[in-house]
């Protein structure tokens, strides 16, 4: 495995960025840099009035999305979470809860819709609950991104300990 050093929680961000409209991330496998490409970018790469009014920080962008989006294989896209992936990490997080009325009212919601801002407010009820959500989530992600690293065949290198565990199946 290649040993690179990389923001495992900037990368967690942007796979946590569902939409994707204004922009898009990759990462550079040569030095771990996190790159995320405006749209508009990414546009005027097709349309030169779009390249021409563009503004001087994205100019220098163009040269590097032009390469990425060739196909470079030094660049890599940032998957997207899959929804089901956070409404699982929702299941795993409510079975661990030991408040049996907050535990209860999770449980319900799962089978509604609003799911995620009925989980937020149920969360502000119970703001200790809400932490241990925020580790979780936290962990949860960060142990998303060293398996997906890892299916590159990278090790990343942090400042962070990361625990391993759960992903020696």
């Amino acid at each position: 495995m290649k040993k690179l050093k990389v923001d495992l929680e900037y990368i967690a961000i942007c796979m946590d960025d569902q939409d994707r409209l204004d922009q898009n991330y990759y990462l550079d496998l040569e030095n771990g840099e996190t790159i995320m490409l405006p749209r508009e970018v990414i546009d005027a790469l097709e349309d030169e009035e779009l390249l021409k009014s563009l503004p001087q920080g994205q100019l220098k962008l163009v040269d590097l999305a032009k390469d990425i989006l060739a196909g470079n294989p030094r660049y890599v896209e940032i998957p997207v979470k899959k929804r089901k992936e956070g409404f699982n990490d929702i299941l795993e997080f409510a079975e661990k809860i030991n408040n049996s009325r907050i535990k209860e009212k999770i449980t319900i919601l799962l089978h509604g819709k609003a799911i995620w801002r009925k989980f937020k407010e149920i969360l502000q009820e119970a703001p200790e609950i809400e932490k241990e959500w925020l580790k979780f989530k936290n962990e949860k992600e960060k142990k998303n991104v060293v398996a997906w690293l890892a299916s590159l065949g990278i090790e990343p290198i942090s400042e962070e300990v990361i625990d391993h565990g759960a992903l020696n199946h």
